[in-house]
């Protein structure tokens, strides 16, 4: 079974190297793709995937905003072009992960399909 992936991003570049990077790993499948924030809200929450590539910085709504509105809470990798916000992606994951093992979530040493079988 593969992990679902869903790309985030406003450079049409920047989708197409993210896709063709994807497109040789064989445990990885993309499932869609959003241009702006609102469009990568609706994606998350519609087509579920496991992992989203998020741009930090897209029309709409800032990665951080995009996350802050979904329902569904998928595993994410923040991306950008630009170094300045890196640092807000690296604090926004770091954050993330102290409240997910502070809850408990990574415990059990199992990931997530393991987790989910149960």
């Amino acid at each position: 079974m593969k992990v679902t992936v869903l790309l985030a991003d406003d450079e049409p570049v920047a989708r197409a190297g993210l896709r063709d990077m994807l497109s040789t790993v064989e445990w990885m499948t993309c499932v869609g793709e959003a241009a702006n924030g609102p469009a990568a809200v609706e994606g998350i929450n519609t087509l579920r995937p496991e992992l989203v590539f998020l741009d930090i910085q897209m029309p709409g709504l800032l990665g951080t905003e995009v996350l802050r509105r979904v329902q569904h809470q998928p595993f994410v990798v923040f991306t950008t072009a630009f170094a300045h916000h890196a640092v807000t992606a690296f604090e926004r994951s770091a954050r993330l992960l102290a409240e997910a093992v502070r809850a408990g979530a990574l415990g059990d040493g199992a990931g997530p399909r393991a987790r989910r079988a149960r």
